[in-house]
Order: C-alpha cells, then structure tokens, then sequence
C-alpha cells in the first residue's frame, strides 16, 4: 500500500483554517476530502492539530511579548539609543553630504566644503571613536549587529573593513536607519523579544 505524500502548503492552510474554526477532526477530515486534496485518514488530522495547537502556543507568546507595554518602552527606549548612535556616526555634516561622480560636499552651517573619500574615512572612524567613548563598546557592538542585519556584505568583511571600503554606502545606511528608527535584527539587548 502506497504511502500519501506530505501536506502541501495550500492544504496546509486549509487543514489550520479549519481547526482556528475549532471543526472536530472528523469534520476537518469530510471538508478536505470535499475539496481536491489527497485522502488523508483521521491521524493525519490529529497529527496536524497536535503541530497546529503547539504553533498557535508559540505564536501566541510571541504576540503577548509583541504587546506587552514593558517591551514595547524597553523596544522604543533602544531603538531611540541605537538612532542616537547612529546620529554620533554621522556628526560633523556627513549626515547631511551630497555626492557628484567623484565630488564629496559636506554641506554645514556656515556652507559647503568638499573632501576627499580619504578625508571621509578619517571622519567617520574618529566619530566611531568618539561614539565608542561617549556609548561604549557594548553599544557599538549592539548598532553594528543591526547594521549587519541590513547589509550583509557588512557582516562578511567586517564593520571596520566596510567603513574603510564603503564610507558613502555606510553614511546611506546609517542615515535610513536615523529616519526609519526601526532596526532589523537581533543584537544581546532585543534577543529576548
């Protein structure tokens, strides 16, 4: 006797359908074999509402961690600090540069100037620096684990090596992610929601 193949997604669906509708199995059962599905016996629907009822529990953890007003302000507080770091990697203009071919221009308060990439690079490594001192390391490390999240040619070479190679792909970023104010990702901080 031949053995049925596994569930395809589209029947799947219909067999979480039905028991989120809370149908008995035996129903479950006589509505999928009213459709066009493969014929499945009474375990096959037992065996998926044991998966569907574990599915819906983890689910639902995460939805409750979701809305839970405490990691929802724990979520804003670091997203905001993460920004806030953001915003010291892009200090000195370079938040606010425009790029023409090979012309660096760094608009500021009292006019524009431009500099090399060279110049570029030495201003966001000693931003980094000054952000390290001014946020730690901890929280360094926390921002750049996000930004590897976003960008994963970061996460294969290296922040430092990505600063150094990609200064005006890393300012695009970072200014982004000052906009959004949402991050991907999971660093040590937000692992647990």
């Amino acid at each position: 006797m031949g053995k049925n193949p596994g569930a395809s997604e589209e029947e799947l669906e219909f067999i979480f359908k039905c028991l989120a509708d809370n149908l008995p199995d035996r129903t479950v059962l006589e509505e999928l074999e009213s459709e066009s599905f493969p014929k499945r016996g009474i375990r096959f629907i037992a065996d998926r509402r044991r998966e569907f009822n574990a599915a819906k529990r983890v689910l639902r953890a995460k939805l409750e961690k979701e809305i839970d007003p405490i990691v929802v302000q724990s979520k804003q507080k670091h997203y905001e600090e993460l920004t806030e770091l953001a915003h010291a990697l892009l200090e000195d203009g370079l938040d606010n540069m425009e790029q023409d071919r090979d012309k660096l221009t760094l608009i500021e308060d009292h006019g524009q100037r431009e500099i090399t990439e060279s110049e570029l690079n030495a201003i966001l490594i000693a931003n980094k620096d000054i952000a390290i001192r001014k946020y730690t390391t901890n929280r360094m490390e926390n921002l750049v684990t996000h930004l590897v999240a976003e960008n994963e040619e970061m996460g294969i070479r290296g922040f430092d090596n990505y600063l150094a190679e990609n200064p005006i792909d890393l300012i695009e970023l970072l200014s982004l992610l000052c906009q959004k104010r949402t991050f991907k990702g999971k660093c040590r901080v937000c692992d647990e929601w």
